[in-house]
């Protein structure tokens, strides 16, 4: 029997040497697929709008796989020129296609399509995702202390080993001292990262933490200029050397990422937002208590989502995999209505500081566009703003240059996931590499390191409603739980620990039970953590998920 968790290792990246900068080329086109997989996982149908004299190439690979040589051109049992059916899968395994259709053209280079899609039945979930870094800004921590200690407690309760870590804020007076404040807190990153033993690690920036600017670039295609770069926390061995802006001002060179970026990374930062949003301590607890609400299923399953921007069509295809092509709306950011929305992509309001006045976007996790919103650093970015809205909001990226990479979420990847599959697309330790996704958008961004995430990374699509009405009682046996599971529970994973700093051992084997659990050898002061466990049924087939943990402590006598 296959199981319904497991873990994966991620490998640390090795340096590589700079090189030039970006070069904007013709990109393959983006190819909207629409599938079905059957109800037993063995076989599934793909089709995409049909193109006159195109062949169609077939590539898979297990999902989770990276790099170029990982794809394998297949032979579906059926192929014509706009759909295939693969009957060759297995259940309990993730498969990601990748579909490149050729036209030959009256000139010298063929017109090229490029489509991602992901599909498994009963695919197994993360029982233990590793280690969560929470880097709180100093000058806000004590504001904000009882949402960040909930925050830190879903964190543990979904799996994470908490380290937090208070820092400096963000030093606008003084770059060259904030830039010395940024690399103390890299290396601290890198020194937790390679002391790990976890299968991931996620950093969350949380508050006004130093932000870095590097390089000399134009992802907009406005003028050059130094772009807010996340990612330099998120790399642990690439070289960041320092330089001077044409003014004079102390940043760092590299124009493209100089490694691939092996952390999850995420800011949750209010500082910069007109005072018509609201304070910066009460924005970051509202978030924090919209973050608990969603991990604890308070805001509903949602399978609807909503797209309308032509710069970012790769990121609306993804919408096909992830909730169904039938759920997808046209609508946008401050058009969508109050209706729940798992996703939103759309360009977006271009001044940030109309989004305090605007209906605000009921979509989870959201894609905005347009010139100038990468640069989260200034005042009032629209997707700061987005993310401040009194909407549903708890993930933004700038999206389009390039694409990101989103379909994978259809498994219940989570963002920061999606995140990393987009600023490591074509980068390996080797260098540089052609891309697992050809289809970028309308450019060809190579290593770009203005891709920021705004939101926490850890967050996923498809979460689960946890246990209720738990208790625990001393009996001559042992310590008996009791617990209420959740109506699509398939059964309950019990872990104890000494303290809740962990480490988690799983009881009964790691096996599920149902509504109880005695532990025959309890230890004094243990804490139990108990998560309900079901199957999800996705557009992409099925996956198995866990719910937030919830916690008793047993005294000690």
């Amino acid at each position: 029997m296959r199981p319904a968790f497991t873990s994966l290792r991620l490998a640390a990246a090795t340096a590589v040497l700079l090189v030039g900068l970006t070069a904007p080329a013709a990109a393959t086109d983006t190819l909207a697929l629409e599938g079905t997989l059957s109800d037993d996982g063995r076989a599934l149908d793909l089709s995409w709008p049909p193109a006159r004299n195109a062949k169609a190439t077939v590539m898979r690979r297990p999902f989770g796989s990276a790099g170029p040589e990982s794809w394998r051109t297949i032979q579906p049992s059926e192929l014509t020129g706009f759909s295939m059916r693969d009957d060759t899968l297995e259940p309990g395994q993730a498969y990601e296609y990748r579909i490149e259709l050729i036209q030959p053209g009256r000139e010298a280079l063929p017109k090229i399509w490029s489509g991602s899609w992901v599909a498994g039945r009963d695919v197994p979930g993360q029982l233990r995702e590793g280690m969560a870094l929470l880097i709180v800004d100093e000058t806000i921590a004590d504001a904000i202390e009882d949402p960040l200690a909930t925050f830190a407690k879903d964190l543990t309760g979904a799996g994470w080993a908490v380290v937090r870590h208070d820092v400096p804020r963000h030093d606008a007076e003084d770059a060259a001292q904030n830039l010395r404040q940024a690399s103390d807190l890299r290396q601290w990153i890198t020194d937790q990262y390679d002391a790990a033993d976890g299968p991931r690690t996620a950093v969350i920036l949380v508050g006004h933490v130093p932000i870095v600017l590097t390089g000399l670039q134009v992802p907009d295609g406005h003028d050059p200029h130094a772009v807010p770069s996340d990612l330099y926390y998120a790399d642990p061995t690439g070289l960041w050397p320092t330089t001077q802006s044409p003014d004079g001002v102390p940043q760092l060179l590299p124009s493209q990422l100089p490694a691939p970026i092996p952390m999850q990374i995420g800011r949750i930062d209010f500082a910069n937002l007109d005072p018509a949003f609201g304070d910066e301590t009460t924005l970051l607890a509202a978030y924090l208590d919209r973050n608990h609400r969603w991990r604890h299923a308070q805001m509903g399953e949602r399978r609807l989502a909503y797209g309308d921007d032509p710069n970012l069509r790769v990121e609306i295809n993804a919408l096909n995999n992830i909730v169904g092509k039938e759920n997808v709306r046209t609508a946008g950011h401050d058009d969508s209505g109050d209706q729940p929305y798992l996703m939103g992509i759309d360009f977006g309001e271009w001044n940030g500081s109309t989004y305090a006045g605007l209906p605000p976007s009921h979509a989870i996790f959201a894609i905005n566009f347009g010139s100038g919103k990468h640069r989260f650093d200034g005042g009032n970015n629209p997707m700061t703003a987005l993310l401040a809205q009194p909407g549903d909001v708890l993930a933004v990226g700038w999206g389009g240059r390039p694409a990101w990479q989103l379909h994978g979420m259809a498994l219940n990847e989570s963002i920061g996931e999606a995140h990393l599959r987009t600023v490591n697309n074509g980068i390996s330790a080797a260098g540089r590499v052609p891309p697992d996704y050809p289809a970028m958008g309308n450019y060809d961004w190579d290593r770009p390191p203005w891709v920021n995430l705004l939101g926490d990374p850890t967050l996923r699509p498809f979460p689960m409603a946890p246990v209720s009405d738990l208790s625990a009682m001393r009996q001559d046996a042992g310590v008996t739980l009791t617990w209420t599971e959740p109506e699509d529970a398939e059964g309950t994973m019990v872990l104890r620990a000494p303290d809740m700093g962990g480490p988690w051992q799983a009881m009964n084997g790691g096996n599920l039970v149902r509504g109880s659990f005695t532990d025959t050898d309890p230890h004094a002061g243990a804490v139990y953590l108990v998560r309900a466990a079901g199957l999800a049924q996705v557009h992409a087939g099925s996956v198995h998920r866990l719910a937030q943990g919830v916690f008793i402590e047993i005294p000690a006598r």
